[in-house]
């Protein structure tokens, strides 16, 4: 195991048990990683610079994770009453990346919320409905990472009907 890997680890930990002990029943040996879908997502990320404007008090959804260097262009952006959810679908892409990049700028802030589908999926409710309020759902902003929704449809098609069910249930 990588250093950046336990310090990791040790911040999800503090933020989500579940998830943590989930992750940790995964360690050993480490996860088969699909290299190509990881190197398209490390190349410079200028799509980045087109996303469209959204408040500093958003709630962003975005869907996929990558090296998380989207996520902190995101959080330069929040203000201190946003909120970044980060939802995976590819658990073996997240403990990879674990494993190679030092997320400690992002797993440690506070407006930042990690879901992992197949895990913690009852978490994107729970967080939608803790973030948001009638005043507040138009804020909301859903991107995908490039080629998630393609890799992954049954999971960005998981998140939009968890916020539809949420915006529902503030409409009442």
């Amino acid at each position: 195991m990588t250093d950046w890997y336990i310090k990791n680890l040790a911040w999800i930990r503090g933020r989500d048990e579940q998830l943590y002990n989930e992750l940790l029943d995964m360690v050993e040996p480490r996860p088969e990683v699909d290299w190509y879908a990881v190197d398209t997502l490390m190349r410079p990320k200028e799509w980045l610079f087109g996303l469209g404007p959204f408040s500093s008090n958003a709630t962003v959804v975005e869907y996929g994770f990558a090296d998380g260097e989207h996520a902190l262009h995101i959080l330069e952006r929040l203000g201190e009453k946003g909120h970044l959810l980060i939802v995976v679908p590819d658990v073996p892409e997240l403990l990879e990346m674990l494993h190679i990049a030092d997320m400690e700028d992002l797993l440690a802030d506070r407006r930042v919320h990690l879901v992992v589908l197949g895990i913690n999926n009852d978490m994107i409710l729970r967080i939608l409905a803790g973030c948001l309020s009638p005043q507040t759902l138009h804020l909301v902003r859903i991107f995908s990472l490039p080629e998630y929704d393609d890799w992954y449809p049954d999971g960005r098609k998981f998140v939009d009907q968890a916020l539809r069910i949420v915006v529902q249930w503030m409409r009442g």
